[in-house]
């Protein structure tokens, strides 16, 4: 159920290319079961709403480089909250009956106290004694439409609090976030913090779109780095770190001459 202010949009698909959405590998088997041969055919907007494990979506460079960060900012504020798991672009079963599994961009799970096998290409939610705490999705061209549509429908059934669309596919070509929260039963905008963005209280985080790029901030308000400006810092860091180290060298050397 679409906040009144949230317009819907139609699909904008890419003309004589089957792909737009993402690829699907088929195998053949003969009689005796053996795989014979394969190929890989496109997804459709169901597949992309409810995706197997091993499909393959085409994703922008924007999007690609949008989740990686989220999933940074989420995974380095949440690592002393070991109750509050962090899954990028996984299969997710939430478990209910009548939702078949989706495949969101970030889900931040609360209540985690069972191992998870890592090695499986499917979350299940109630078998790990979790609840979905927030879900974030990033618009692409071809699906756009369905992260607010059957996608934000969906997520209210299952009961997810809080459901953020980092809306890089908007029509007017300016992204924009629009963070959404369940309350009696539908999803409402959000109050948004003139500087910090919209907050989600039980992660103490802020998220904001910003600069043209998606920011996460803590609860104090300072921005949490991507990691490549952790990169460029450490690498700085080390550079200082040298010339110090040389300066100190120089000056035993010149000590000892003087002796």
């Amino acid at each position: 159920m679409l906040p009144e202010t949230l317009p819907e949009s139609a699909a904008k698909l890419p003309d004589g290319y089957p792909f737009h959405i993402g690829t699907r590998l088929v195998n053949h088997r003969d009689a005796d079961g053996k795989i014979v041969g394969h190929e890989y055919v496109p997804l459709t907007l169901e597949d992309y709403l409810h995706p197997q494990e091993e499909d393959k979506f085409s994703l922008s460079n924007r999007h690609s480089i949008t989740v990686r960060y989220l999933g940074h900012a989420l995974e380095l504020n949440l690592r002393d909250r070991p109750r509050l798991k962090t899954f990028i672009e996984q299969r997710v079963d939430w478990q209910v009956e009548g939702i078949e599994p989706h495949a969101p961009d970030a889900v931040v799970l609360d209540g985690y106290s069972i191992a998870y096998d890592d090695l499986l290409g499917t979350v299940p939610v109630r078998d790990l004694g979790c609840a979905p705490l927030a879900v974030f999705e990033v618009t692409s061209e071809a699906t756009r439409h369905t992260d607010f549509g059957d996608k934000l429908d969906e997520y209210l059934d299952v009961g997810i609090p809080y459901y953020f669309v980092i809306d890089i596919f908007i029509p007017n070509g300016t992204p924009v976030l629009m963070a959404m929260q369940r309350i009696n039963d539908r999803y409402r905008l959000m109050p948004e913090h003139p500087k910090l963005g919209f907050m989600i209280p039980e992660l103490k985080l802020y998220f904001r779109w910003e600069s043209d790029r998606l920011i996460v901030a803590d609860r104090e308000g300072k921005d949490i780095p991507d990691s490549a400006s952790i990169g460029a810092e450490l690498a700085a860091t080390q550079q200082r770190a040298d010339a110090l180290a040389r300066e100190l060298a120089e000056l035993k050397a010149r000590l000892n001459e003087t002796k």
